[in-house]
């Protein structure tokens, strides 16, 4: 392989490295720092229930729990699984969709749910 040939490799390289760590600087901040979206209080519920589930080994609860329905049901599994690593927490409050964003959510529950999206963003 040629000199130039190493260097062009090289500095594809770094291009994609550095766009990918602004990429996911960009991405880490609006996890940190967007207020609560409007669907984001029912995913966070729907965590609670299927973390509750997984904490008691009730494995035939996953197929009796679909808290919101148009919601796609692995997201939510994702979801509970995530909020192990964080103390629990009250049941978030059921409210309609129509209701607005709950601004009021616990922090640390809020950000493993926005971790776990932000990996699994399409």
């Amino acid at each position: 392989m040629s000199k130039s040939s190493y260097r062009a490799i090289l500095m594809r390289t770094l291009l994609v490295l550095f766009f990918t760590a602004i990429a996911l600087t960009l991405r880490w901040r609006a996890v940190q720092m967007l207020p609560v979206d409007y669907d984001e209080d029912d995913y966070l519920r729907a965590g609670q229930e299927f973390a509750q589930l997984i904490r008691t080994k009730d494995w035939s609860g996953f197929l009796e729990t679909n808290y919101r329905i148009e919601h796609p049901p692995l997201a939510k599994i994702l979801y509970g699984f995530s909020l192990l690593s964080v103390p629990e927490a009250a049941l978030i409050q059921d409210k309609p969709t129509t209701a607005p964003p709950d601004q009021t959510l616990p922090k640390d529950l809020i950000l493993m749910e926005r971790l776990v999206g932000a990996i699994d963003e399409r």
